[in-house]
């Protein structure tokens, strides 16, 4: 199965953040499309989403 990791991470968006300020160091969208990723079996950053929207916000882009 194939998803739009863009339409994806817009909908990630769109839900609600119940972390505290001080907690947030990566946007809630971002942290569900990676564990999303992961349960989906992808084990490097390699194979996690490269639409470059979505992965300048991923710490290994540095």
């Amino acid at each position: 199965m194939v998803f739009d990791a863009g339409r994806l991470y817009a909908h990630f968006q769109g839900l609600q953040d119940t972390r505290k300020p001080e907690e947030v160091q990566y946007p809630q969208a971002l942290v569900l499309l990676i564990v999303l990723a992961k349960i989906c079996g992808e084990d490097h950053p390699g194979g996690l989403p490269n639409e470059p929207s979505i992965a300048r916000r991923c710490w290994w882009n540095g």
